[in-house]
């Protein structure tokens, strides 16, 4: 009907005739009102010639505060999931001229304000990434952290979270930035969305390799995440018990025994185990069975409390790997290779329950999706013990192929970040992993990533080549690259703790810096400690070539055990996978002819050069 009588043109005619700021009040609401009532509607308002840049223009020019409450409230209704409405806004430089309303001490107009801004961000990479670039964050940072009113908190959280989309560094640097006491002030607050948020930071924070785990223990946060488990809200659910495993485990499999004790001290073990059997969503249960096995890894104690446990087994796990949903055999099989890793005993009662076969990892490991093929390649060489219908060598070597290929192959910050996580956990575990990854040419490859713009996938790779620095060769190839270019050195060292390297190949990087080595140019691109790309350039690098001070790290916690000391080859960690949240396109699996691993093909479809064959020893 509202088409019919020309109503948008009409009102947007108001709009651009009308000084009178009562009548444009009115013509404001009404196109805002027209656009929430349709989806198509919201499309027609968007596209009619004129109505976006007018009203731009509008916030720019109009003082009047009713007339900027109305406005803000029409533009979020006109954005609100409509990609192309949100784009044309933030192209016709809306943003500054919100930011600027958020600056009136006015709470109602505050909010509108704010809102509009999530509404412009929301499930937009391309909007997202332009608001970035006009720096709001920094006045919703300072809006959220200055605010006593309870309800333009959470709209500016809300607003924040949304801007910070699904890039991890952009997350890790908003969270960082919003403080751990004011996500724990979140997850204590009576706001679902506010649970939400707090719970989301407070994951993102834990992850990485300069992590915030003992930080967010040492503010008491974690039991505020335990209670949040008993919420009826599915998705904060899903969101704490990933953030508790984060929070249990860093990079590399290293668990932080003194959060996984705290989970045990508030019963948190016993509301996970009840979960994990009786929810009616899946992926609550494989998502608790994959945190039941990061909060015991390492911890026999805990390990112990788990399987006395009278509703525990594995053969639930297994029978989720069965599941249709691949998502949820995925994480399944990544449940059972925690619980297995460095664990012989628990191989064997896995084994004894039912054990797996390998053709459940084939659909995976052949998928088109490289998080399936990354995951699934750590799983099988975790497993290849008990993995009856597949020699251990050959699955071994097929997992251990795929990873080092997604490492050359790869463009995408996830999926490299996860593959040198998952390289981490391999070199300290069982014996020839370690050599049948440097037979691959892994340490070249990693020190590459050393220099990446991206500083999870940066900080990974430093703390593999950490581990492989223990493997006389690794650490040969290691001091030659760190040799001829000593800036290598200087990221390595600002991502793990001494503990975490050879000592001798520190002595031997000693001996290289006594003999002289080339110097650090002026004038090149820091990576230690610069913001994330979209919200920021690196700085500039102007240092010299003492590495006396390089392992200063950004955060006061550390990535290795609580007690310090570095985790051997015996040592149980962690799983940190880099989205806090469930994928949401699932790419089709393919299922067809059972295979074995020797017949997967070893070679990378998109590697340049033919790699040697890998040996494994059993």
């Amino acid at each position: 009907m509202e088409t019919q009588n020309n109503a948008i043109p009409s009102l947007i005619k108001v709009l651009q005739t009308i000084h009178n700021p009562e009548v444009l009040v009115e013509a404001s609401d009404c196109l805002g009102n027209i656009a929430e009532h349709e989806p198509r509607y919201q499309q027609l308002v968007g596209t009619q010639q004129g109505c976006i840049d007018t009203m731009v223009s509008l916030m720019e020019e109009q003082k009047d505060k009713a007339f900027l409450h109305s406005l803000c409230t029409s533009i979020g209704k006109i954005s609100h999931n409509e990609d192309t409405n949100q784009k044309a806004f933030v192209n016709a430089g809306v943003t500054p001229h919100i930011v600027a309303v958020t600056r009136l001490r006015n709470k109602e107009i505050q909010v509108s304000a704010v809102e509009a801004i999530h509404k412009l961000a929301d499930n937009n990479p391309y909007t997202q990434k332009l608001i970035l670039q006009d720096n709001v964050q920094e006045l919703l940072l300072k809006l959220l952290l200055t605010t006593h009113a309870e309800s333009v908190k959470e709209k500016t959280a809300l607003a924040l979270w949304a801007i910070a989309g699904q890039e991890f560094d952009v997350k890790r640097y908003i969270a960082e930035k919003m403080k751990v006491n004011t996500l724990i002030e979140f997850v204590n607050s009576m706001s679902e969305d506010l649970h939400y948020i707090g719970s989301e930071g407070l994951g993102v924070l834990a992850q990485g390799p300069l992590t915030y785990q003992s930080d967010i223990a040492n503010a008491n946060g974690i039991a505020p995440l335990g209670r949040l488990v008993r919420s009826d809200k599915e998705y904060i659910v899903l969101s704490v018990i990933r953030s508790i495993r984060y929070l249990c485990l860093g990079v590399g499999y290293v668990p932080h025994r003194k959060n996984q004790n705290t989970i045990m001290s508030i019963r948190g073990i016993k509301l996970i185990v009840a979960l994990m059997v009786h929810s009616r969503n899946e992926m609550i249960q494989v998502e608790s069975a994959l945190t039941l096995a990061s909060v015991s890894l390492g911890n026999p104690t805990i390990l112990e409390d788990i399987n006395q446990n009278i509703d525990f087994s594995y053969v639930r796990i297994l029978k989720m790997m069965y599941s249709e949903e691949p998502e949820v055999r995925l994480l399944a099989g990544l449940a059972l290779a925690t619980f297995a890793y460095n664990n012989v005993a628990q191989q064997k009662e896995i084994a004894d329950q039912g054990g797996v076969r390998f053709n459940c990892f084939i659909p995976f490991l052949q998928s088109n999706d490289e998080y399936y093929r990354c995951l699934s390649a750590f799983q099988v060489v975790v497993l290849a013990r008990i993995i009856p219908d597949e020699e251990q060598a050959l699955s071994s070597a097929a997992g251990i192929k795929l990873m080092v290929d997604l490492l050359q192959d790869s463009t995408s910050n996830e999926t490299l970040s996860l593959a040198a996580d998952c390289i981490a956990r391999l070199a300290h575990t069982r014996a020839g992993i370690p050599s049948a990854l440097i037979s691959i040419n892994v340490v070249d490859l990693l020190c590459k990533l050393l220099v990446s713009p991206a500083e999870q996938v940066r900080g990974c790779a430093a703390i593999a080549l950490g581990y492989l620095s223990y493997n006389h060769t690794a650490e040969r190839q290691l001091l030659n690259r760190c040799r001829n270019d000593p800036y290598l050195m200087r990221i390595l060292l600002h991502y793990t703790k001494r503990a975490k390297v050879s000592p001798s190949f520190l002595e031997a990087w000693k001996h290289y810096k006594r003999v002289g080595l080339p110097p650090i140019p002026e004038g090149r691109l820091s990576l230690i400690g610069n913001k994330p790309v979209d919200v920021d350039d690196p700085r500039v690098l102007s240092l010299n070539n003492d590495e006396s001070e390089s392992n200063t790290r950004t955060s006061t916690s550390n990535i290795i055990g609580e007690d310090g000391r570095m985790t051997g080859r015996s040592s149980r960690g962690s799983q940190s996978r880099q989205t806090a949240t469930p994928r949401q396109a699932h790419t089709p699996l393919h299922t067809g002819t059972p295979l074995n691993a020797s017949q997967i093909s070893l070679d990378s479809q998109h590697s340049s050069n033919s790699l040697r064959p890998v040996a494994v020893e059993d």
